[in-house]
């Protein structure tokens, strides 16, 4: 697929709550992919912003969460290509996808992509972005995975993708989702964006979540840290966002320097052992 989706004229979504927040991501792609200087470049963000008619002036001042986010998508996008030179027929997990096109954006012509959101996501999903043969929009709670496990194949090891989500779930509940990500899919892998513990606690200061009626509920200082939820996984790498774009973090890239700044948002990639080979010791 290398042409954005041609649909029929929308209004602003009817949707609140965290499901709101996908504006946030589909706004910061689209400025991205205006810019002159783009990291990213996504087509389907500019159309499908436009024929929602939304208003910009909600983001107004969001300039961090913008380069963020078009830093997020840079990352995402290069590991999820890796995933697809590996195995050009895999499968492709989004968890919480809500009008990333992604699937679309780097479709191979062999993958399986399957797109997961909530019932009221997934229905505007299907109609600005329907499902297609190897495109599949589903509806359910990423964290109600025994409505949606059984759809992901086992071999080759899938990829999943968390992108903009685990820090809006409990702590708890996302443990239990990881360890039966883990126990299914051994040799799979997955992509997480994090927040740290401190910069979970501050949505009221975050600049533009604040204005939406939602609160991050859950974050953890590196990676590494998942490893002590199951034996089975296993931490692979991790991209902190101020160690990329400096130049355009302005004043706020020297921060970088300070480690509990530096871990405050970043991506990180972990396995699911195969189940012979345990944990390092």
């Amino acid at each position: 697929m290398n042409s954005a989706p041609t649909t029929t004229t929308q209004t602003e979504p009817a949707l609140s709550g965290v499901p709101q927040t996908l504006l946030i991501p589909l706004w910061a792609r689209a400025e991205e992919t205006l810019r002159e200087d783009g990291i990213v470049h996504d087509p389907f963000a500019v159309r499908i912003l436009d024929e929602l008619k939304q208003d910009r002036s909600l983001f107004n001042g969001g300039w961090k969460s913008q380069l963020g986010i078009a830093i997020r998508t840079w990352l995402l996008d290069r590991e999820v290509s890796r995933y697809l030179a590996q195995h050009p027929g895999g499968t492709v997990v989004i968890l919480g996808c809500g009008l990333d096109a992604r699937s679309s954006r780097l479709d191979n012509g062999l993958a399986q992509w399957i797109n997961l959101d909530l019932p009221e996501v997934i229905g505007l999903r299907d109609r600005l972005m329907p499902s297609e043969e190897r495109h599949r929009n589903h509806a359910a709670s990423v964290l109600d995975h025994d409505a949606w496990l059984g759809l992901v194949p086992v071999s080759p090891p899938p990829l999943f993708v968390a992108e903009g989500l685990f820090m809006y779930l409990p702590g708890d509940d996302l443990m239990t989702l990881m360890r039966a990500l883990a126990d299914r899919y051994p040799g799979a892998e997955i992509l997480i964006e994090s927040l740290s513990r401190r910069r979970a606690g501050l949505t009221h200061r975050h600049d533009l979540v604040s204005r939406f009626d939602a609160k991050f509920k859950w974050g953890i200082d590196s990676g590494r840290d998942f490893e002590s939820w199951h034996p089975g996984i296993e931490f692979i790498d991790e991209w902190p966002y101020f160690d990329f774009q400096t130049a355009r973090w302005h004043w706020l890239g020297l921060l970088r320097w300070f480690p509990f700044v530096r871990r405050a948002i970043k991506i990180s990639r972990l396995r699911f052992r195969p189940r012979a080979e345990g944990p390092a010791s």
